[in-house]
């Protein structure tokens, strides 16, 4: 079940959950049935809570005033009472229960090879969150690492091998397909180095196991170095999206 996070300071009308769109909110999906399974499974115990009948119609209750959502929930609790009489198992969804800040990682090493155009430098880096998680801020280190040769690659001297957040413009972001960006124009990757100022964004809520990408590309002095034969460059690219997830 799709949720959205709504963050340390936003209201939600009548809740103090930090997730919007849940069953005891809406009520629109929290008991599959309605009444009649409500009612086979209220049968299951032999002495009920009495008056099932008057809150399951909204009759009952503050005149006939109970909203929907509760009188469902308070339904499901009856029936899960009167199944756990015939010593049964009740199952009820579990929605999430407390909030934290969590940083979500990216890594990857970026190839240069003798045949890689420089333009072809750009790739997308994909995490996938295990928890329900909100991204607000982009963050590259300063100084990400340093370049590894390989394939007998010799440099010219005086070539400097530290990879930094400068060399990388991002190209995209992306929850899923859909784009955090409000232009297709590539951001300097500095902007979003961990000492920058005035960066706090605010993403759409990443889904479990849902793809959030962060699409580089590197701009860097080694994009135009030359190269023969199998010698390469790996060319470290790391970043951080930190935000708010709900466990």
């Amino acid at each position: 079940m799709p949720i959205d996070l709504v963050g340390w300071d936003d209201t939600v009308s009548g809740s103090d959950d930090i997730v919007t769109g849940d069953d005891y909110i809406s009520g629109d999906d929290y008991v599959s049935g309605a009444e009649d399974d409500l009612r086979s499974l209220l049968a299951a115990g032999d002495d009920v809570v009495m008056g099932d009948e008057l809150a399951l119609s909204g009759a009952g209750m503050w005149g006939g005033m109970m909203p929907q959502a509760r009188m469902m929930n308070m339904a499901k609790r009856m029936a899960a009472r009167a199944v756990a009489k015939k010593g049964a198992v009740a199952v009820r969804n579990r929605g999430a229960t407390a909030a934290r800040r969590y940083p979500l990682g990216f890594f990857s090493p970026f190839e240069r090879t003798a045949t890689t155009l420089t333009t072809f430098l750009e790739k997308d880096v994909i995490t996938q969150p295990q928890i329900p998680f909100r991204g607000e801020r982009l963050t590259l280190p300063s100084t990400m690492g340093v370049a590894v040769t390989g394939g007998g690659a010799v440099l010219p001297g005086g070539t400097d091998l530290t990879v930094r957040a400068s060399d990388w413009v991002i190209v995209d972001v992306k929850i899923g397909n859909r784009s955090q960006l409000v232009a297709s124009q590539p951001i300097p990757g500095v902007i979003f180095a961990e000492n920058a100022f005035g960066v706090a964004l605010r993403f759409d809520t990443a889904q479990v196991a849902q793809n959030v990408v962060v699409r580089a590309q590197y701009v860097g002095g080694l994009a135009t170095l030359t190269l023969t034969g199998t010698n390469t460059i790996q060319i470290p690219f790391r970043a951080a999206v930190l935000g708010t997830a709900v466990y």
